[in-house]
């Protein structure tokens, strides 16, 4: 398959892949989607540490307790909201 460059407007040799470069400029023939997929994986790695129910490795015994037991009412909490949720549904169809 072939691609066109959108540094160099060439038409180049391409498989598909994120990594293929254009032959002529030697600039990737995907850097948008690149870019993209960075961020969204910068994103992610943020929102995993900043997330309260991951235990961090500075955490002592205490801190690992409260996480854990944050996380168990947590769960509970939503258990118990679908149910409510489902029993309206169904009252309600």
């Amino acid at each position: 398959m072939e691609k066109k460059c959108p540094n160099c407007q060439q038409w180049t040799s391409w498989k598909g892949n994120l990594t293929d470069a254009c032959l002529h400029c030697d600039t990737l023939l995907q850097q948008s989607i690149v870019t993209e997929r960075d961020v969204w994986l910068a994103r992610e790695s943020e929102i995993k540490k900043n997330d309260f129910f991951i235990p961090k490795e500075t955490d002592g015994p205490l801190m690992l307790a409260t996480r854990k037991v944050a996380l168990f009412f947590h769960i509970v909490f939503g258990a118990i909201a679908w149910f409510f949720i489902w029993m309206f549904v169904n009252v309600a169809a």
